[in-house]
């Protein structure tokens, strides 16, 4: 609700990040994780945790053999 009315809350797009991990939404983790490290890049923070889910977002499409998948997150 909070990025409802305020979507620049770039820790609030963290911590949105952090819940996708934990239950696994890799996908909606890298959209939360990015979108913090675009509002704040110079945190070096939200560029590693969106560079850590980019890779696991990868791995993940390459162990389903979705090699288009897995390239399209770099």
């Amino acid at each position: 609700e909070l990025l409802d009315i305020d979507p620049t809350r770039y820790d609030a797009w963290f911590n949105l990040g952090l819940a996708y991990e934990s239950l696994d939404r890799t996908d909606d983790a890298v959209h939360a994780f990015g979108r913090a490290y675009q509002l704040l890049s110079g945190e070096d923070r939200f560029r590693d945790a969106y560079l850590d889910v980019l890779r696991r977002a990868a791995t993940k499409a390459a162990l389903r053999d979705d090699f288009a998948a897995s390239t399209a997150y770099w």
